[in-house]
């Protein structure tokens, strides 16, 4: 039986084996070893017997709610009121502050520390000091170890990294260093000044802000620039794959992998649709899967197969699947009969099983072999996710 750590604004608490158990309160969930941790409140279960009670391990009520769980190589890192940098092992004991960002406690300023990632063991986020804004920070888990890696934007003007991500151990995120008219660019880090580096300058368009970044098979692919791109991790790999004109209504959305290819739902200029698009990195390689009125939504890989919201005049909003093929691209399930929308969202992968919301009530979840129930069927209606 794995044990769980639940938390809440007050507190952390540790209980039993909660996994099976999802509720409309839960928002965040970082594995840790054989556990796993969701952000949750207190007010509902979050043991798979009544027997299993949660076990407080640290009370947070007199220093500030806990977000932000990220799991580094056993060790649970998270933020404590958006100043504090806090590490723990399950241990009261081991329930520590590793760095403080806001020592004097000044209300007036910015938030000091988010978006934390794992990298190889090293745990990178955004943070901000007075001498050098919000720039790229990473930590060992001590406070000695909890250092600047590069003021990207000299001075105290921000960089504001955003959309970090682990590449097979390369961190990749997005950056403003002043030179661009303000614009982010594609940046990558080693957790060296030296090695942090732009990979692409952007073209002063204010839709090239690099995000949505996607891991294939250790190539990252990006939006910037209203187009769909790819990095090798170099600056001469990396290089845009479509070339359409900017507009901000035109963009490549909800990047996906699926066995190796890049799957994603694109607008069709003829009809105004987005339909499913595939992507093996190259020009003549991007084509569409299946043509048709979709406005697909909320792409999700479940032990390989592609879930999604989308329309049809038949059965309005519904769950498909796709397998990658057009043939395999169909009808998962009409939650909703006819015509009427279910309007699926929020679909999650947990360990193999596909949940999401669905406006006819309810948290829903289906295995890929299409059995379904309805989660917490025996739960009082404000358990429930709100239509």
């Amino acid at each position: 039986m794995s044990t769980d750590y639940v938390s809440s604004r007050n507190g952390i608490a540790q209980g039993l084996d909660i996994s099976p158990k999802l509720n409309n309160y839960q928002n965040s969930v970082s594995s840790l070893n054989a556990k796993t941790y969701p952000s949750a409140s207190f007010s509902s279960s979050s043991s798979s017997s009544s027997s299993e009670t949660p076990v407080l391990v640290k009370d947070f009520s007199q220093i500030g709610y806990f977000s932000d769980p990220t799991n580094v190589n056993g060790t649970l890192f998270f933020e404590v009121d958006g100043t504090q940098l806090w590490k723990t092992n399950g241990t009261t004991s081991g329930t520590v502050e590793v760095f403080d960002f806001n020592p004097a406690k000044v209300s007036s300023l910015p938030t000091f520390l988010t978006n934390l990632t794992n990298v190889n063991g090293t745990l990178y986020f955004d943070g901000y000091d007075y001498t050098h804004g919000v720039e790229l920070w990473k930590s060992d888990g001590t406070t000695a170890g909890t250092v600047l890696v590069k003021d990207i934007n000299l001075g105290d003007l921000n960089s504001s990294p955003t959309n970090l991500t682990n590449i097979n151990g390369t961190l990749f995120f997005g950056a403003k260093d002043g030179n661009n008219q303000g614009f982010y660019e594609l940046w990558k880090s080693d957790g060296t000044a030296a090695g942090t580096v732009q990979l692409a300058l952007g073209d002063n368009n204010p839709y090239n802000n690099p995000r949505s970044f996607t891991n294939v098979n250790g190539t990252l692919f990006f939006v910037s620039s209203d187009n769909l791109w790819k990095s090798d991790g170099t600056a001469s790999g990396t290089v845009p794959i479509t070339t359409y004109n900017y507009n901000p209504n035109f963009i490549p959305l909800s990047l996906t992998s699926l066995n190796g290819t890049l799957f994603f739902s694109y607008l069709n200029y003829s009809t105004l649709d987005y339909e499913l698009w595939e992507s093996d990195g190259t020009a003549s390689g991007t084509v569409v899967v299946k043509p048709g009125n979709y406005n697909l939504t909320d792409l999700t890989n479940v032990n390989g197969t592609l879930f999604f919201a989308a329309t049809d005049s038949t059965n309005g909003t519904e769950l498909w699947k796709s397998d990658g093929t057009a043939a395999g691209t169909v009808l998962f399930k009409d939650i909703n009969p006819g015509a009427d929308n279910s309007n699926p969202a929020n679909l999650t992968n947990i360990n193999g099983t596909l949940f999401f919301t669905a406006t006819v009530g309810g948290l829903w979840h289906g295995a890929v072999e299409n059995r379904w129930h309805r989660c917490w069927h025996r739960s009082s209606q404000r358990h429930r996710p709100r239509a």
